[in-house]
């Protein structure tokens, strides 16, 4: 079950626990130039496929229905099944639909990166902690038309506290709220 300790972070640390979150962060501010979000176009996943395990790209279309477009082999895994091509709302279910929809939602209201910490409590009572990264892209007349959701999962017992964070370039991001790139 979700615990109550969701929250909107600033991005200026990430956890040395999702190392593929740093890179793909990394990557996604390597795409800006003097842009506000990369555009769409700019990203090849080829440049970090390593990385992208954990990762699900989203399509946004017309009349806001959000598309898979790609789903990582690891959440394949997890997952039991590739939903790339189904649309979110086909996938997801009661709070996790709701979830889901919020984050995009936030996403497309303040264009930024976000994100996310929570902890999830399995059914053996195990504490999972989660980072979730969600990264949008545009088109070339700025409008959101993707956004990449990286996932990384680390039981609590597993983590050090003394090694939690690891600072991250700060010049574009706004502390305790979303980004204002």
């Amino acid at each position: 079950m979700q615990s109550d300790s969701f929250q909107e972070v600033p991005l200026s640390q990430l956890s040395p626990h999702a190392p593929q979150n740093l890179v793909i962060f990394k990557h996604w501010l390597s795409l800006l130039g003097n842009s506000r979000i990369p555009l769409w176009g700019a990203f090849d996943p080829l440049d970090i496929a390593e990385a992208l395990t954990n990762c699900l790209i989203v399509r946004i279309e017309e009349d806001d229905l959000y598309k898979v477009q790609m789903m990582g082999s690891a959440l394949v895994e997890r997952f039991g099944e590739d939903t790339t091509g189904r649309h979110l709302f086909e996938i997801y279910e009661g709070n996790q639909r709701d979830l889901s929809l919020l984050r995009l939602k936030l996403i497309r209201k303040r264009p930024a990166a976000l994100r996310i910490l929570s902890r999830l409590e399995t059914a053996s009572q195990a504490l999972v902690h989660i980072e979730i990264l969600g990264l949008p892209f545009s088109d070339a007349d700025g409008a959101i038309n993707h956004i990449l959701f990286s996932t990384h999962s680390t039981p609590l017992d597993n983590m050090d506290s003394a090694s939690a964070v690891v600072s991250l370039p700060r010049r574009r991001f706004l502390e305790g709220e979303f980004a204002q790139l």
